[in-house]
């Protein structure tokens, strides 16, 4: 019931943008690798000929798991910036791809298994994250979810 809310929520605040003309919202999914071809398709639209910028200037954002990169990513420039984001998102998974996310821990996968909350210490994930996100700043509508990993309960976030 509460994700019903948060995504009329949403909807709702295109209804204001929709009373001056267009209102788009653009919604990133989860997955592995999906989250970085999502950046490389939002560059595509922004370098089409084939396409106006007010064709994808979004109004608001939502995302889920790696697509909640993106939402958050996108959402740290002002509509109609959409090809800067699609650049800082296009760093962002490049600058992934080139660190080490995760570590084993001392003991291996069973100490993982048994005593830590999950099968690799994801610590430096976690720094790169902070690292990655410390500059952002909402700048349009966004919604964003993920599952905790602790607890397996999904949690979600607006503004």
């Amino acid at each position: 019931m509460k994700i019903i809310f948060k995504v009329l929520t949403l909807l709702a605040s295109g209804v204001q943008a929709a009373k001056n003309g267009k209102c788009r919202v653009l919604a990133f999914s989860s997955g592995d690798e999906s989250a970085a071809y999502q950046a490389g398709a939002l560059k595509g639209f922004t370098t089409s000929s084939h396409m106006k910028p007010e064709d994808y200037a979004y109004d608001s954002v939502s995302g889920i798991s790696g697509g909640a990169i993106n939402a958050v990513l996108l959402a740290n420039y002002t509509k109609g910036e959409e090809g800067a984001a699609a650049d800082s998102m296009e760093r962002f998974w490049t600058a992934a791809t080139k660190t080490s996310l995760y570590k084993n821990w001392f003991g291996g996968i069973t100490r993982g298994l048994f005593f830590e909350g999950g099968l690799y210490n994801s610590a430096p994930m976690e720094d790169f994250l902070k690292a990655q996100m410390a500059d952002v700043s909402m700048k349009r509508k966004l919604d964003i979810g993920i599952v905790d990993v602790k607890d397996g309960s999904y949690r979600d976030f607006s503004e």
